[in-house]
């Protein structure tokens, strides 16, 4: 069996808490991050199978801290190099059968034989992509830079330009980022991929449109709705995002947002007030 993930970033303390680029989940230490990991992955990966690691395996960790740990997660273990991956250590090159910055597989879906392009840089350009090559890859996070990219494989795959001989061959790239919500913080199979990953974007479009469908004005993909005695602003870019205003003074009630966000969308929301209250 083959297995994906990326983005891991063991011994980095930053991943432990709920950021916007690294999901919502919260770990109340390294120790209790690394422990869930561990017993996923060696719950689910046998020693027979292949784990293909697309880069940032670990960071900020000793070699020595790292090299423990890695030992004790089960698989033939590749690496795709990221750019926090430290590969000197010649104890640490020998716990994987292969390191590279590149790779070509291929593995089977629905019983198809599956040309896949691993890297753990997105690309928007890979080898095969018009004739049904899967790309995956990492080092976005689920982060703004995820949702652009996303935003232009979905113009590409609407442009003519890709239909063959009465057929579109629809660009597929998944982020297979530990973070991920269909990655749950476990290698994946390239089925539990595909399945989990295209219903989570099709349910992420059906949120952001929903939500652009009910606002009252969008602004610089700030969606504002007003209810109540309240203002509600949303990024359409990352729908998490959000701030409850007040009508009366525009005072902050609740949000998420970083400081330099909300100055923003307060200036927004003065500029455009007359069209909601």
């Amino acid at each position: 069996m083959k297995y994906y993930i990326s983005d891991l970033l063991f011994f980095h303390k930053e991943v432990t808490r709920a950021r916007k680029d690294f999901g919502d989940r919260t770990f109340d230490s390294l120790e209790e991050r690394h422990s869930i990991i561990k017993e996923r992955w060696n719950t689910k990966v046998m020693d027979v199978d292949t784990v293909y690691i697309l880069g940032d395996m670990a960071m900020c960790g000793t070699q020595k801290e790292i090299i423990e740990f890695v030992s004790t997660l089960k698989g033939h273990k590749i690496l795709i190099r990221g750019n926090h991956d430290k590969v000197k250590d010649i104890r640490y090159k020998q716990l994987y059968d292969e390191i590279c910055d590149y790779k070509e597989v291929r593995d089977t879906l629905y019983g198809e034989n599956m040309k896949l392009i691993l890297c753990h840089y997105p690309i928007l350009m890979w080898k095969d992509q018009h004739y049904g090559s899967i790309l995956l890859y990492g080092h976005v996070h689920n982060s703004i830079e995820e949702r652009y990219f996303k935003e232009c494989l979905r113009e590409m795959n609407n442009n003519k330009f890709f239909e063959r001989r009465g057929r579109k061959n629809f660009l597929q790239a998944y982020n297979v980022g530990c973070m991920m919500p269909y990655m749950n913080y476990e290698p994946q199979t390239l089925t539990q991929i595909i399945e989990k990953g295209s219903q989570y974007e099709e349910k992420l479009l059906h949120r952001v449109r929903k939500i652009a469908d009910e606002a009252k004005i969008i602004v610089d993909c700030i969606a504002f709705t007003k209810k109540d005695d309240y203002i509600y602003a949303v990024n359409l870019e990352n729908i998490h995002e959000r701030t409850q205003f007040s009508c009366k003074e525009l005072q902050v009630i609740s949000t998420n947002m970083s400081e330099k966000a909300i100055r923003y969308v307060k200036k927004l929301l003065k500029r455009n007030i007359d069209f909601l209250i």
